[in-house]
């Protein structure tokens, strides 16, 4: 009996075990790098010709649709455009600020690329405390407010003539109608090498970046932001995270060996970027001020230079 018993049991146990099999270990599923994923997305971005183009030299190479138009008429139009076209806007910061701080467009600034350009070009520093003729452009954008900021805590003798165009103080420069310039580079490397070619020469005699961080306190102005549209989809928000993080990457390259952006720029041309040869932009490169840095770490540089736009509300303009 005893016997019959064990074999029941061991019958019954072999059952049990048989209803009841062991899961099967499972590996999980590879999960696709997002960078991998983001890549393959292909993000339309609009943005100035110039200085500004020269950050998104790495977009370019990377494959995005990437549109340069000159001015800001074009950016504005697709700023308030009802019908986003692009992902990406790259723009002055004022004008973006400008329109998210009163509700006129979808957009909201990510990250500020360029740190001001503009320099005062001359044949001294002594022009600066004699009469002359003062060549200026951007009377009321920029260009013009920041020069004003600095000069009103260091002001100068000569007398601003203003012009609608860096192009038109060239001339005037050139031509020995002024004394001083406000120029932005490379403009104003170009315009010192025309000179010397002319037996003229010409230097940079004031740094308005250096000025304007002993003036305001802060370490910049931002002049130039990237603008993202808000309602994009996940997919499309982790290309631009890939996108910044290559933006990132390049410029800071470029900050050790600026060479790589002189070859950059006569593969895709420098007619499209918008600027001198790709020579004259690698000599002028460390005076670009050409750094990525995200809008929600620089809010008291954006709003020491917001303000001169009227724009307080530093929090209704950033992409959250």
């Amino acid at each position: 009996m005893k016997k019959w018993l064990c074999l029941l049991s061991v019958l019954l146990l072999a059952a049990g075990c048989a209803a009841n099999p062991k899961a099967p270990e499972t590996t999980p599923e590879a999960t696709p790098e997002p960078t991998a994923q983001a890549e393959s997305v292909t993000l339309s971005i609009l943005g100035p010709t110039g200085a500004p183009a020269l950050a998104l030299i790495a977009p370019v190479k990377n494959g995005h649709d990437v549109t340069f138009v000159d001015g800001t008429d074009v950016l504005q139009a697709a700023f308030v455009n009802p019908n986003p076209e692009y992902d990406i806007l790259v723009a002055p910061s004022n004008l973006g600020a400008k329109l998210a701080a009163n509700g006129k467009t979808t957009y909201r600034m990510e990250s500020v690329i360029t740190w001001g350009n503009l320099y005062l070009v001359g044949a001294e520093e002594s022009a600066l405390e004699k009469d002359g003729v003062f060549a200026a452009f951007g009377e009321g954008a920029v260009p013009g407010k920041v020069l004003e900021t600095v000069l009103e805590k260091h002001p100068v003798t000569p007398e601003i003539t203003w012009y609608a165009s860096v192009a038109e103080v060239q001339g005037a420069v050139l031509a020995g109608k002024a004394d001083v310039a406000l120029m932005a580079e490379p403009a104003a490397t170009a315009t010192m090498a025309k000179a010397k070619e002319n037996g003229q020469e010409l230097k940079i005699i004031l740094d308005l970046q250096e000025q304007w961080k002993a003036v305001t306190g802060t370490q910049g102005y931002p002049q130039a932001a990237l603008f993202v549209r808000q309602d994009l989809p996940q997919e499309r928000q982790a290309a631009v995270e890939a996108l910044l993080q290559s933006i990132e990457d390049y410029l800071n390259q470029a900050q050790q060996d600026p060479s790589i952006v002189e070859q950059d720029i006569e593969t895709i041309g420098a007619q499209t970027l918008g600027v001198p040869s790709g020579a004259v932009i690698a000599k002028t490169w460390p005076r670009m001020n050409l750094r990525l840095a995200a809008a929600e770490d620089v809010k008291p540089e954006l709003t020491s230079f917001l303000n001169l736009f009227e724009v307080t509300d530093i929090e209704s303009i950033l992409a959250h």
